[in-house]
């Protein structure tokens, strides 16, 4: 970078004139666009040499054949320490936050540096997989801030985050001042705290004079390609090595842009490689044994494709990290000088099967990871249940279909890629049988590991409570109900009954009133005798006499019959006689 060139010059001008025919070296301002970077210029063959950090250092020198000539010590961060040849780094939180332990990060909001970074992220990953944390999983969001660790001191003291992944040393350079760089921000001593300080870390043989959390990792080098003439490797090194703080070059000291403070002897990079391996960022293809490193990326787009998932986890879509702080609620900050370059939260990665079932149906949740021989979502009677399933694997053109089985039947249907993804399929499931089915689900044609899943459908529920869905899955009458005819509604049984019964009751009693009153008067029809038709003998036969009348004996339509004849006091009876009969005159009774 611009702050190399007075090397650069330096070098130039006192070394490589010396060369028949002279050398020089051409600086080279890499950045990390596409085409711009360093590993696309080492890749087309435009560069010798670079000085970059330890993780570049062990990455350049696996994929293009390089070699440390020097390693860099730079200048301490505080004020009357020696150089340092190795640093590491430190976890800072406030004071009054009750983070005590790397464990406590779960959770948090987390700034820290792109992947890339070492002290700004990478020695604090490795510590959190020494805990069983991963930082692209358990924080609840992580702020990318790229430029100045000194943002992220600052993101803590606001509140806007709770944790910040900065180099060792840092802490104590901005709360002392007479570390503290010109126009830096001062904080107060005591505002924040460091957790996870490891008390014996050591480097080069020697106790490391500054608090660190992780372990201490190498600074950076200058390598050189290896099919370097060794004549100019030769003279190179030798340069290096007797620069010191006080050669000058153009009006300053060499290397005071640069902030290093000298060259050494190249120092083991075992360390570096490991720690690149365990963050995924140095990597061997296992059929090829091909390495690759991860590119250095700062834009939000390349943070997201460097980022390597822990073994067994895979990584989100990138529409779903993207909206990911949105759907959460949770809000971006710029940062100090707009060195965020953005946000991602709830994990970037998650622990999962190859394919993934997920259902949104179950009990209401959101995102359900289905399990083996466990309920994976519910269906409703004769209603569309949907299912996704996510193939983490993110294979092109794949089949997905699934097989379910009933108690009656088998039926088989397809996925169709969601809209928007590349790996996520929709499995749409109608039935009407009200049973646990059996849900196989099966990826170009091999059954996912995870397969079978159970597929509980319930009975549907009728906007009517006086009605209950059949098999087909409409909704009729309950058992205790009736259906009113020439209406959709239905009446409970025991209030049908007395609406009916007691009208009926009501119509019987009447016509039983009415039929009784015919009898009556058809039995007065019956026992109604005219006078004329009761004949008597003649004289008529008495029978008996009492006080009141006599009873005599006479014939009605052919049968005897007795006859009381009142008598009264007013008249006399007079019997009428017809041949040998007699019968009563109107006054008879």
């Amino acid at each position: 970078d611009t702050q190399s060139l007075p090397l650069v010059a330096y070098l130039n001008h006192t070394f490589f004139h010396a060369f028949s025919p002279p050398r020089q070296i051409a600086p080279f301002m890499f950045n990390t666009e596409p085409g711009s970077r360093l590993e696309d210029a080492l890749k087309a063959g435009s560069v010798d040499m670079f000085m970059g950090s330890g993780i570049a250092t062990v990455c350049f020198a696996d994929l293009y054949d390089t070699v440390p000539l020097a390693s860099m010590s730079r200048e301490s961060l505080l004020s009357g320490m020696p150089p340092e040849r190795g640093y590491g780094g430190v976890f800072v939180v406030r004071d009054t936050d009750p983070i005590r332990t790397i464990e406590d990060i779960r959770g948090r909001i987390v700034v820290a540096e792109p992947m890339h970074s070492d002290s700004g992220c990478g020695f604090q990953r490795r510590e959190m997989l020494k805990h069983g944390l991963h930082l692209t999983i358990d924080p609840k969001q992580i702020i990318w801030n790229h430029g100045n660790q000194a943002t992220a001191l600052l993101m803590v003291v606001r509140g806007e985050a709770d944790v910040a992944f900065v180099r060792s040393g840092l802490l104590e350079q901005h709360t002392d001042p007479n570390s503290r760089p010109q126009g830096a921000p001062e904080i107060l001593p005591g505002t924040l705290r460091l957790i996870n300080v490891l008390g014996n870390a050591t480097w080069l043989g020697e106790s490391y004079p500054l608090d660190t959390c992780t372990d201490v990792y190498p600074g950076g080098s200058v390598s050189v390609l290896q099919r370097t003439e060794a004549e100019v490797v030769d003279e190179l090194t030798r340069a290096l090595m007797s620069i010191t703080g006080a050669t000058a070059w153009g009006g300053g000291p060499v290397l005071e842009a640069a902030k290093i403070s000298a060259f050494h002897e190249p120092q083991s990079y075992a360390s570096t490689r490991s720690l690149a391996e365990d963050l995924g960022i140095l990597t061997t293809d296992p059929v090829t044994w091909e390495r690759s490193c991860v590119p250095d990326e700062t834009t939000y787009d390349g943070i997201y494709g460097s980022i390597a998932c822990p073994e067994g986890s895979f990584k989100k879509p990138y529409e779903e990290v993207v909206a990911s702080c949105d759907r959460m609620g949770l809000a971006c900050p710029s940062g100090q000088w707009g060195s965020v370059v953005g946000c991602m939260c709830g994990g970037i990665c998650r622990f999962a099967d190859d394919v993934e079932v997920i259902s949104s149906t179950r009990g209401g949740d959101a995102n359900v990871t289905c399990a083996k021989l466990q309920p994976c979502g519910e269906g409703v009677q004769g209603e569309l249940a949907t299912l996704v399933v996510v193939d983490n694997l993110l294979r092109s053109g794949v089949n997905v279909t699934c097989r379910m089985r009933s108690s009656l039947r088998k039926d088989e249907g397809a996925g169709v890629l969601e809209e928007g993804y590349d790996n996520r399929y929709v499995l749409n499931i109608l039935t009407n049988e009200v049973w646990e089915h059996i849900l196989e689900v099966f990826v170009g044609g091999v059954q996912i590991r995870n397969s079978p899943f159970l597929f509980p459908v319930r009975a549907r529920l009728c906007d009517d409570p006086s009605k209950v869905a059949n098999a087909e899955g409409i909704c009729q009458c309950r058992p205790s109900h009736v259906p009113i005819r020439g209406s959709n509604n239905c009446v409970l049984f025991v209030t049908f009954i007395p609406s009916v019964a007691i009208p009926l009751m009501m119509f019987f009693i009447i016509l039983s009133f009415v039929y009784v009153r015919y009898r009556v008067r058809q039995a007065d029809m019956l026992w109604k005798v005219e006078g004329s038709e009761v004949k008597f003998k003649r004289p008529p036969e008495v029978l008996g006499k009492g006080s009141f009348g006599l009873v005599l004996q006479g014939t009605y339509r052919g049968t005897k019959v007795a006859v009381k004849r009142a008598m009264l006091a007013s008249s006399e009876f007079k019997l009428t006689y017809e041949d040998e009969d007699a019968s009563f005159d109107k006054q008879g009774g």
